[in-house]
């Protein structure tokens, strides 16, 4: 049976307990499903008051590594990319500014083209359609609701992630992307051609994604990112 040592007084006494207990379940002591010592038998290793004990617990809770279960115990959680995408995309949000929009932008021109060229090869017939429906739903929307266009292209941008078949790169991508409703509300009320570009080079990686025509994706996606970048500089200047 795995035990947690007495801890001193270097830090709090909850974060050291949060601390001790995280690592023990990264390093895989405990796994998802198992269930975790009781709180007086936790309270005697760590040498602690319960009261220590249930700050770090909580904690522990908040970040979705624990479920705490009255009258059953403390358990493990099953651990899925909502838990490692929320804090990141939380960040981002509370975040946003001119010069954020532009980092964002240097960061999709880093990754995107070589996440289509991926996608064009790795697509199955399932991310096509979803794509094709993606682009018809984006050419059919009200050109006032900027937010519901940003919400159309977010879907878009994970879809292309998600057709490389690699699931990092989609856990990576999704909190910029969550970014794009509240983006595209500001660029469309500045850039009167934003819907009619972004409908032209959605096309173009469609046509190429399905076409499986790796070069013309990356190139595609290049070229979108590059008028990106120009809108958020037109923002910036105004």
């Amino acid at each position: 049976m795995y035990t947690y040592s007495k801890v001193g007084n270097t830090e709090t006494l909850s974060n050291k307990i949060q601390s001790e207990i995280e690592k023990s379940i990264l390093q895989k002591k405990f796994v998802p499903g198992d269930k975790l010592p009781t709180e007086k038998e936790m309270c005697e290793m760590f040498g602690v008051s319960r009261t220590a004990l249930r700050e770090a617990l909580q904690m522990l809770s908040i970040q979705g590594l624990i479920t705490i279960r009255k009258g059953s115990g403390i358990y493990v959680s099953e651990y899925n990319s909502a838990n490692a995408v929320k804090p990141m995309s939380q960040y981002l949000q509370m975040n946003l500014d001119d010069a954020l929009i532009i980092q964002v932008v240097e960061v999709r021109k880093m990754f995107e083209p070589q996440i289509a060229w991926m996608a064009a090869k790795n697509r199955d017939e399932a991310d096509v359609k979803l794509l094709e429906k993606n682009l018809s739903d984006l050419k059919k929307s009200d050109k006032y609701n900027s937010e519901h266009q940003g919400e159309i292209d977010q879907a878009f941008h994970l879809k292309i992630c998600e057709a490389t078949k690699n699931p990092i790169i989609a856990l990576m991508m999704d909190p910029i992307f969550r970014l794009m409703p509240r983006i595209r509300t500001i660029v469309y009320s500045t850039v009167d051609t934003a819907l009619s570009e972004a409908v032209e080079f959605h096309q173009q990686l469609f046509d190429a994604i399905k076409n499986q025509d790796a070069p013309g994706a990356r190139e595609a996606m290049m070229g979108h990112l590059a008028v990106a970048e120009e809108h958020s500089y037109k923002i910036l200047n105004q």
